[in-house]
């Protein structure tokens, strides 16, 4: 029995192409009328995971490995039968028909034997080869019963011995052989010894009725022991399974995405490298096509991330269904997949074609609308294709100019399709070097501000706006706009921002130090969207401003209109509980997006800042012009003041002071400048303070 059980539980002598230990796992949940009980049948004894159909082609797959040596076993034990039967008065015909009958029967099980061996996989018909397992050991059983019926000598007491040693001996080995399948060891043993007892109990003899009790002893033991057997094989059964479906779940966690059941990073790196061997001994070209879908973080954000989840599966089961079955859709992270599309023509332009007209119809695909939770949802995507080996000779250059490719679709105005150009690899090499020295600025302190005045109708101070500078080694002052971007794509824009804040309440300090609380102006800084995505955005002010020792009436905090529009659920209760600490909110760039009424009633802010587009042709343009008026008596009625930005001449600002406006920025009242040159404007003329650095 242990023999048997460790053969099984290792698979020595399984099959190496058509092992039932070979088989994927299954992960799917039994129906509720068939739970997934122990194998050894303890009542509640439950093995997780467990399928029973596995089990039984498990058990099935024993019982014929051990066929061969029970057929064998079969044969010898009725030829020692026929020996001993011989010269007994026992009909000749009917031993004959016996014998002849059991030649027959082996060979029959011989024949299912072998088709078992050949079945491409015996465990997806496992009933099917059970039943015939349990019909042949029922055949045999009952052709051993016959024995003491048909068989059995009148008067030799020592072939009688012989064929009681020959039964019990065989039905032991049957008994163990069939164990694995207990309905075919119980159907053995319930038709071949049963006639043996009867035989026995009819001699009315006492030394043969014992021997029938002990018969019957035997028989109860047999079957127990087989049960036995039974247990400990399904056991060894279910601990290889519960093994083999660990490995499998380790093996899918660490190469497939646990959202989405696409390969992840790891496995698409593993099918790149094979797919580009293959390419380059066939001289055949591929494509590999990087997505990225447009806007879906504005749906993660405000819909939440369980919509957010069901949309990502709901895209990765739109691109299975596209895909061929020798491509590969695979996820990297977040809302980016990547297809590798496989075995393109050897001629480049129809390489081209072919991926084009796949990445369209995944284009088209995606954009259908999508009903998740009671949402109709839409969405786009934008896709960067690479080539290889024209766009690159390895799969990190290929994939590394597909993302490339992809940037400059979202820049071309998203929902596109672009293949990789060469001068892409020069701005994406430019940008890595920007968020390199980015870096670098951070910790050696390139980063100044700068401070542009605010003043009223009078010309008065009213307000200095913060605005950050990068001095670059080799490249004097950078502009926000040409490394913000950066700073947010790399990971920096949390600590550029936590830098920023600092800084200012420190220069609000100094001035506030020199001048009195009331001889220093209110201070803006512009703050990013992703800002309002950290829930601590009041604490941290809150930190800032008492370690700095000022009031948060001295800061006032800038977002833009697309921060507050898009985002305006999660933006709302964050900008209420900053406002309610003190600090105040301005919009910045008013008019260049598309404003809900509705919404901007609810914005807790102060003051709305007219972009400089709209003032820098108010002279020229009406339509500008009538914005500018409409915006300053809208942001009036509702309570709420006006900041005109890039006033640069006198003719605009009278324009801008008949219409009501009560702020100007430009520079007409100076240009952006760091503190040291700006401080004695701001100094009183009483006042002989110096800035002390």
């Amino acid at each position: 029995v242990t023999s048997l059980c460790r053969r099984h539980a290792v698979g020595k002598h399984s099959r190496p192409k058509k092992s039932i230990g070979a088989m994927k796992p299954t992960y799917k949940k039994p129906p509720p009328d068939e739970p997934r009980r122990h194998p050894a049948g303890g009542p509640g004894r439950h093995v997780p995971g467990l399928d029973l159909i596995r089990l039984r082609a498990e058990q099935v797959q024993a019982v014929y490995e051990a066929s061969g040596l029970g057929l064998f076993a079969n044969l010898m034990s009725a030829t020692a039968l026929l020996l001993v039967v011989q010269g007994q008065p026992v009909s000749p015909l009917v031993l004959s028909v016996w014998y002849l009958a059991m030649w027959l029967l082996v060979a029959v099980r011989w024949l299912t034997y072998r088709r078992y061996l050949r079945a491409l996989d015996p465990a997806d018909a496992s009933r099917y080869w059970g039943r015939l397992a349990i019909l042949g050991a029922a055949a045999s059983g009952l052709l051993w019963g016959l024995v003491p019926v048909l068989l059995w000598p009148a008067d030799g007491l020592l072939q009688q011995a012989a064929i009681v040693i020959i039964l019990t001996g065989m039905t032991a080995g049957a008994a163990n052989t069939l164990a694995p399948l207990m309905p075919a060891a119980l159907s053995f043993l319930g038709l071949s010894l049963p006639p043996l007892i009867v035989r026995l109990l009819l001699e009315f003899d006492p030394v043969f009725t014992l021997l029938g009790i002990l018969v019957a002893i035997y028989t109860v033991m047999l079957v127990m022991v087989s049960r036995r057997t039974n247990r400990l094989v399904g056991s060894a059964f279910a601990s290889r399974y519960q093994k083999e479906l660990s490995d499998a779940r380790v093996l899918e966690q660490a190469h497939y995405d646990e959202l989405t059941k696409l390969p992840n990073r790891r496995l698409l790196q593993d099918r790149l490298q094979q797919e580009f061997s293959r390419a380059r001994r066939y001289r055949r070209r591929l494509a590999v096509h990087f997505l990225d879908l447009d806007n879906f973080k504005t749906i993660n954000d405000s819909l939440g991330h369980q919509v957010g989840d069901l949309l990502l599966i709901e895209v990765a089961r739109r691109l299975q269904g596209r895909l061929r079955g020798e491509d590969v859709a695979a996820r990297l992270g977040g809302d980016e997949f990547v297809v590798l599309q496989t075995d393109l023509s050897r001629g480049e332009e129809a390489a081209q074609r072919t991926a084009e007209t796949l990445a369209n119809d995944i284009r088209r695909l995606l954009v259908a609308p999508y009903l998740i939770q009671g949402h109709e949802l839409h969405i786009s995507t934008s896709i960067g294709i690479a080539v290889f080996p024209d766009d690159g000779e390895t799969p990190e250059d290929v994939l590394k100019h597909a993302d490339a490719a992809m940037y400059k679709a979202k820049e071309q105005g998203r929902n596109r399709v672009q293949f990789f150009l060469p001068s892409m690899q020069e701005a994406a090499t430019q940008r890595v070097r920007l968020m390199r020295e980015l870096r670098d600025a951070m910790r050696e302190n390139q980063l100044v501000i700068h401070y542009q005045p605010q003043v009223d109708g009078e010309g008065g101070l009213h307000g200095l706006e913060a605005l950050v500078r990068w001095n670059r080694p080799g490249h004097g002052l950078v502009m926000p706009q040409d490394f913000i971007a950066v700073a947010e794509e790399s990971g920096l824009m949390f600590e550029l921002h936590d830098w920023l804040l600092g800084q200012v309440c420190q220069d609000i300090r100094s001035m506030q130090d020199a001048f009195g609380e009331d001889g220093f102006p209110l201070v803006s800084v512009n703050i990013s969207p992703k800002e309002f995505h950290r829930t601590d955005l009041r604490d941290r002010l809150e930190r800032v401003l008492r370690q700095a020792g000022i009031a948060p009436r001295c800061l006032r905090l800038e977002i833009t209109e697309g921060t507050a529009m898009d985002h305006v659920e999660e933006v709302i209760p964050q900008m209420e509980a900053v406002r309610a600490l003190g600090v105040t909110f301005s919009i910045d760039d008013f008019g260049t997006g598309y404003s809900s009424l509705a919404y901007l009633k609810r914005l807790p802010v102060d003051t709305l800042k007219i972009d400089r587009s709209f003032v820098r042709d108010i002279l020229t343009d009406p339509n500008d012009a009538l914005l500018a008026e409409t915006i300053i008596s809208l942001a009036h009625l509702m309570g709420i003041e006006t900041v005109a930005e890039g006033v640069e001449d006198e003719a605009v600002l009278g324009f801008l002071k008949q219409k009501g406006c009560d702020y100007f920025q430009g520079w007409l009242f100076g240009r952006p400048e760091p503190l040291g040159t700006l401080w004695p404007r701001l100094r009183p003329p009483s006042s002989n303070v110096e800035l002390v650095s």
